[in-house]
C-alpha cells in the first residue's frame, strides 16, 4: 500500500510538472501552480526536490506577466493564451508557501532572480498581487538583522540588497499608498515594507555625512 501510494504520488507530480511547463493552456499551468501549493503545504521540507523546477518556472511565469502587462502585443493575444494576473498571483502565492514551508535559505542569493520578480511585481496593476509581493518583501526584510550601516546589506542566508533596490521598494510602497480604494491590508503591509529601508537609509545618511 506504501508502495502504491508512492507511486501514485510520483505519477501525480508528473502529471503536474507537465502542465505547470506548457504554455499552450494556460488554465492547466494555473492549476498546476495552485496544486503544487498545497502540495507544499502538506509535505514542507518533503518536498524540496520539487522547488528548483517549479522555482524555475514561477520565475518564467511572473517575467512573463509583468512582460505581457506593458506589451503591445498583449492585447493581441486570445485569452487562453494571456499570462493574466490570477497566473502571476497564485505563482506568487505558490512561491510564499516555497519560501515559508519549505525553504531554509528561501532569501538567499540563489533566489535573486525571483526577489527582483517580487520587487518588480509591487508596481503591477492588480491589487491582489500588490498585496502578495508586498508580504513577500515583508519575509524578504525579516532576514536582515545584522548591521544596518553597510550597504548593500547582507541577509542571515546570503541575500544582499542594495540602496537603489531599497529606494526602489519604498518608491513602489507610497506608490501604493496613493492607490484610490486602497485595502487596510495592502496598507498596513505598505507601511511595514517602509519602516525598514526608510531606517536604513537614514542610517546610511548618518554614516555618510560623519
Amino acid at each position: 500500500m506504501e508502495r502504491a501510494d508512492k507511486d501514485s504520488l510520483q505519477s501525480f507530480l508528473n502529471l503536474m510538472k507537465a502542465w505547470l511547463s506548457q504554455r499552450e493552456k494556460l488554465t492547466l499551468t494555473r492549476v498546476a501552480v495552485q496544486l503544487y501549493g498545497m502540495y507544499f503545504d502538506a509535505h514542507k521540507a518533503g518536498a524540496s526536490n520539487e522547488v528548483p523546477f517549479v522555482s524555475e518556472q514561477i520565475l518564467a511565469i511572473v517575467g512573463e506577466g509583468l512582460k505581457a502587462q506593458n506589451g503591445p502585443s498583449y492585447v493581441s493575444l486570445e485569452p487562453e493564451e494571456q499570462v493574466g494576473w490570477e497566473l502571476v498571483y497564485f505563482s506568487l502565492q505558490t512561491w510564499s508557501k516555497i519560501v515559508k514551508e519549505v525553504l531554509d535559505d528561501g532569501v538567499s542569493k540563489k533566489y535573486s532572480e525571483m526577489w527582483a520578480a517580487v520587487r518588480t511585481s509591487m508596481n503591477y496593476h492588480h491589487a491582489w498581487i500588490r498585496l502578495v509581493s508586498s508580504r513577500l518583501i515583508g519575509l524578504f526584510f525579516g532576514d536582515f538583522r545584522g548591521d544596518l550601516g553597510q550597504v548593500p546589506l547582507r541577509g542571515e542566508h546570503g541575500a544582499e540588497i542594495r540602496k537603489e533596490e531599497m529606494l526602489s521598494v519604498t518608491k513602489a510602497s507610497f506608490g501604493q499608498l496613493r492607490i484610490p480604494d486602497l485595502s487596510e491590508e495592502l496598507g498596513l503591509q505598505a507601511v511595514r515594507n517602509l519602516v525598514f529601508p526608510v531606517a536604513v537609509l537614514l542610517r546610511q545618511r548618518d554614516e555618510e555625512g560623519r
